[in-house]
């Protein structure tokens, strides 16, 4: 168990610049107490380690900075306290949680890299100093009492799958290797900008049991989803940015794939991730171009589509095509 931290990979160490209040200090504890992380959204889209500092002091009366992280939004680490500080951030857990703090608005924003990364980072050198364990890292509203928070307003769940490994195993790896940056860089494959449900639950079974994002608007971000059916496997719905418009015949033919079990790509990240589909006509006259290909896709929100005139029927013998008959020049 560590017994001192006097360096933390990627951070600046701001403990003795930041402000305090004069005639107020915090209480200390041991090191052995932490067995818990709290991370947080300071719910505002700009501030700083500073700003906080001075409004936790000017308008809270408290001894200094609630958080011992801040994160800034260009993905700036800053030290806030000594992790022997038992700052206000988690009320009755206070004494065994290490707080820190993501700046930016969440209800509404996204978690970028910029900021997903470092987080990631300092999350597995926490957890592996403290032998903590993934299902130890907890969002604000995890915690008895705050059940109503809307803090962070990211799934803590993708959060702890990132983690993916326990602190013992993270020990290990880090021993054996001597490549502590390897272990601290893992990487990012999931997106706690979204709802991710559990196997075997539905995404409004999800919504209720987090309790982070209202129900309308995640289902106007993902009309072609069935928010009700449960799914055998984890499913990731969109919780945050521009509603998602649907063109009303476009939906129908999405509809209309998924009762019959086709997948239909809607990965928005990169363009030309192409629906094709074929649409063949009632009545079968040759030579008719009366059936459909239809090209679909979905990129940065937007659904693009695409649909040309075919024909699937055997055309007539080319015999019966009229022959032209002229003399060639030679």
């Amino acid at each position: 168990m560590t017994t001192s931290i006097v360096h933390i990979p990627g951070s600046m160490d701001c403990r003795e610049k930041l402000l305090k209040n004069p005639g107020k200090t915090y209480a200390v504890r041991p090191l052995p107490d932490i067995r818990k992380i709290a991370v947080h959204h300071s719910l505002t889209r700009t501030g700083s380690a500073e700003s906080f500092a001075r409004y936790h002091i000017q308008h809270h009366g408290w001894p200094g900075i609630g958080y011992h992280f801040v994160i800034e939004k260009k993905g700036t680490v800053k030290w806030c306290n000594d992790l022997t500080v038992k700052s206000y951030h988690v009320g009755r857990e206070n004494g065994l949680a290490i707080g820190i703090c993501l700046v930016g608005d969440f209800r509404k924003e996204t978690l970028e890299e910029r900021q997903l990364a470092p987080l990631m980072k300092l999350l597995r050198f926490l957890c592996t100093e403290f032998d903590l364990r993934a299902e130890d890292v907890l969002g604000h509203n995890e915690f008895p009492d705050y059940s109503w928070k809307a803090c962070p307003c990211v799934d803590m769940q993708v959060i702890r799958n990132m983690l993916g490994r326990n602190s013992e195993h993270s020990r290990q790896l880090a021993s054996d290797t001597g490549e502590l940056d390897n272990l601290l860089s893992p990487a990012l494959t999931f997106d706690p900008n979204h709802l991710t449900t559990n196997p075997g639950e539905s995404v409004i079974a999800a919504v209720n049991r987090l309790g982070l994002f209202d129900l309308g608007e995640v289902k106007a971000r993902n009309k072609t989803f069935d928010l009700k059916k449960p799914s055998d496997k984890p499913v990731s719905v969109k919780v945050k940015g521009p509603v998602e418009i649907v063109p009303d015949n476009l939906k129908k033919l999405i509809h209309a794939l998924e009762r019959q079990d086709y997948k239909v790509f809607r990965n928005d990240t990169r363009p030309y991730n192409l629906n094709i589909v074929g649409i063949r006509n009632d009545n079968a006259v040759p030579n008719a171009f009366d059936d459909e290909i239809h090209v679909f896709w979905k990129y940065q929100n937007t659904w693009n589509t695409r649909t040309y005139k075919i024909t699937t029927d055997p055309g007539l013998a080319c015999s019966s095509i009229p022959s032209i008959n002229r003399e060639l020049p030679f």
